[in-house]
């Protein structure tokens, strides 16, 4: 849900026209002065619901910087925007927020150094027959930045059969350990032994132990900033990102992989796991807002519940998505029902009366102020 050029949502009734036609048409008008002065005549995010039944993609986004040198040397060497060799589909970052409806796993950042190889060492990777001994080896002498690009590296120039040596061999391996032993890495092995099943000789697969596992319960959010290695394994949640759709991938994937390309991109550092709990507001009686904080300017995320009759008002611009109950938007007269799965743009020129019983997700541009 957005108005990306590369898929933007379709406004329902006139002419059918898309949601960025709509929106270059009058930026001032939908947008507000103060968004269009900040971001141009864009919606500068991106929503959406995020049903992974099975592990997604490993993938990382660029930096502003790494986005707009990519999109430029792309551009000059003449890819097609819809080539899918292509890497760099725009010029904008994208930080991004997932918001947890069900539980949900993923993985996240690079491990610790010493952690890294103890985990990689449980799984076999460091006896001297693995093809992956010397790589492990030279992560030990050098748990830095360094040693984790060299290891990351050496997975991907090992021929898949040898690959899916290591890992037949590590989830016998593991099959074998003590579970208290196993303890200290919650799901990690059943979760390696699923992405076994679904990619064999993945090099993804190998570089999913070097990365942190972080499972969220319902309503607790995680925020990924630019540069962190990542793939979301299974769950229900809200997806809300800066609007681009710059993805580098490196495994678990049919699409396109351009390691040299992830490689340069990535940040190979233990990143903090940034898990997020929200700020509960009560504005007036009936009306709870829930707000997510983010670090990204351009966007953040709020779920709304409203009791039967109850009001919460919003000035765009903004998204909304009913999540459950039946209730109602009202502005400049007009009223829309606001059921499950409805989607809602409002613009900053009305305010929008959203009235209650209903639960909803609102992604709004980050106030400043």
């Amino acid at each position: 849900m957005g108005a990306h050029p590369g898929c933007p949502s379709r406004v329902l009734g006139g002419d059918g026209t898309t949601l960025d036609r709509l929106i270059a048409s009058a930026p001032s008008k939908h947008l507000g002065d103060e968004v269009h002065e900040r971001f141009g005549a864009r919606l500068p995010f991106l929503f959406k619901v995020l049903a992974a039944e099975q592990p997604l993609s490993l993938q990382a986004h660029p930096d502003a910087e790494q986005a707009r040198e990519g999109f430029a040397r792309e551009n000059a060497a003449g890819v097609p925007l819809d080539a899918a060799e292509r890497s760099y589909k725009d010029d904008q970052h994208k930080p991004e927020l997932i918001c947890a409806l069900t539980p949900f796993a993923a993985l996240h950042g690079f491990r610790p150094a010493a952690e890294a190889l103890e985990v990689l060492g449980a799984f076999g990777v460091a006896e001297p027959t693995s093809p992956l001994f010397d790589a492990w080896r030279h992560l030990r002498e050098s748990p830095d930045a360094t040693g984790l690009r060299r290891f990351f590296t050496e997975v991907f120039r090992t021929p898949r059969d040898r690959l899916d040596e290591v890992i037949v061999s590590g989830i016998e391996r593991v099959a074998a350990t003590p579970a208290e032993r196993l303890r200290r890495w919650g799901d990690l092995p059943a979760w390696f032994a699923r992405l076994a099943a679904l990619y064999p000789g993945d090099p993804g697969v190998v570089i999913a132990l070097t990365l942190q596992l972080v499972e969220l319960a319902p309503g607790e959010a995680l925020f990924l900033g630019a540069r962190n290695l990542h793939a979301y394994l299974g769950g229900l949640g809200l997806e809300v990102m800066a609007s681009s759709d710059n993805v580098l991938r490196g495994g678990m994937t049919h699409k396109h992989v351009d390691v040299a390309e992830l490689a340069r991109v990535v940040e190979f550092a233990s990143l903090p796991v940034d898990v997020l709990h929200p700020v509960e507001e009560r504005t007036e009686p009936g009306v709870r807002v829930a707000r997510y904080p983010s670090r990204a300017a351009e966007f953040e995320l709020a779920l709304v519940t409203l009791e039967p009759g109850a009001s919460w008002s919003l000035r765009g611009p903004g998204l909304v998505v009913g999540l459950e109950g039946e209730g109602t938007a009202e502005a400049a007269g007009e009223r829309a029902p606001l059921a499950r799965g409805t989607q809602l743009f409002c613009d900053a020129q009305h305010e929008v009366q959203l009235v209650g019983p209903c639960r909803l997700a609102v992604t709004t541009v980050r106030h400043t102020g």
